[in-house]
C-alpha cells in the first residue's frame, strides 16, 4: 500500500509503502534545503505510526550537507522513539572529470 504524500518540492519526491512492521520511504531527486523539511515531516509520521523505517536512496541524484543533516536528525528521532532505520544503497557520486 502506497500513501499519497502532500510533498510538493520541485526535483524531489518521496513515497511511503508499508511492509509489516516497517515503512519503506523511496526518495527520488535531490535532498537539499528545500526537500529536507518534507523528508522530516514524512519521517515524523512514520515515527508516530510506531514503525521502523527503511529509506531507499537509490534514486537520489544529489544529497547536500542539508540533506545529510536531515538524515542525521531522522536517525536521532527514530532512535529516541525506539525505532530502527535502514538505508538502502545510496548511489555513489560520479568520479571527478580528469
Amino acid at each position: 500500500m502506497h500513501d499519497p504524500l502532500p510533498v510538493e518540492v520541485p526535483g524531489f519526491e518521496i513515497t511511503v509503502s508499508h511492509h509489516g512492521l516497517a515503512a519503506l520511504l523511496q526518495v527520488t531527486g535531490q535532498v537539499d534545503p528545500f526537500a529536507a523539511p518534507a523528508l522530516a515531516t514524512v519521517v515524523q509520521a512514520v515515527v508516530a505510526s510506531g514503525q521502523d523505517a527503511v529509506i531507499d536512496l537509490t534514486q537520489v541524484a544529489a544529497l547536500d550537507a542539508t540533506g545529510l543533516d536531515a538524515l542525521a536528525k531522522v536517525v536521532a528521532e527514530l532512535e529516541s522513539a525506539g525505532r530502527r532505520l535502514q538505508v538502502r544503497q545510496p548511489t555513489p557520486a560520479p568520479a571527478p572529470a580528469a
